[in-house]
């Protein structure tokens, strides 16, 4: 078999050798590849509706829809609210005393002092570490002990000694129940 005889693309100028000798070259028609491709592409690009869900069970049906039933909204009948029940007096709030005062200073706990003096300025300047917080000469200390809020403000940390001025107590208002006694 010869060279000539066999077809053998030539990508530069898209023709085929022919197979006899001094036969014409077959030119491609590029335009017709060119549409038979987009036609391709275009049937694979259109949704096709299956018949079926491919993952339903092999027999399975769907359910038939329902038809529709118009309900006809029935007229409520009138009823007589019943009477709201008169709503109970708050309890009577204790007030506070000096005992309370006492338990509650007892729960304050100073854990240790500190002084800084800043070197440009020279202020010298005093905290407390109380409960676990740092408090300086002036600020407001709150405890909550016995469903009570206590204020008191820090009026010195001379010297190593905590001096608090008492500003106010609050009684914690407990939770009003609803009528079946769960909390709103």
């Amino acid at each position: 078999m010869r060279n000539d005889q066999l077809p053998i693309f030539n990508a530069q100028r898209s023709t085929t050798l022919p197979r006899e000798p001094g036969a014409r070259y077959l030119t491609l028609n590029v335009e017709r590849c060119v549409l038979s491709v987009l036609a391709l592409f275009l049937l694979a690009a259109l949704p096709v509706r299956a018949a079926r869900d491919p993952f339903w069970p092999i027999g399975y049906e769907p359910p038939k829809p329902e038809p529709v039933v118009k309900e006809i909204p029935e007229v409520p009948k009138k009823t007589v609210p019943k009477p709201v029940p008169p709503k109970p007096k708050p309890p009577t709030v204790k007030p506070v005393t000096d005992g309370d005062w006492t338990d509650a200073r007892a729960f304050i706990t100073v854990t240790g002092f500190t002084r800084a003096t800043r070197p440009d300025t020279g202020e010298t300047r005093t905290l407390a570490l109380i409960n676990r917080r740092s408090y300086a000469a002036g600020d407001t200390l709150c405890i909550t002990n016995a469903d009570i809020v206590f204020l008191w403000r820090i009026d010195s940390l001379d010297n190593r000694e905590l001096k608090l001025a008492p500003i106010q107590a609050t009684r914690i208002a407990p939770p009003v129940s609803g009528p079946s006694g769960s909390t709103p």
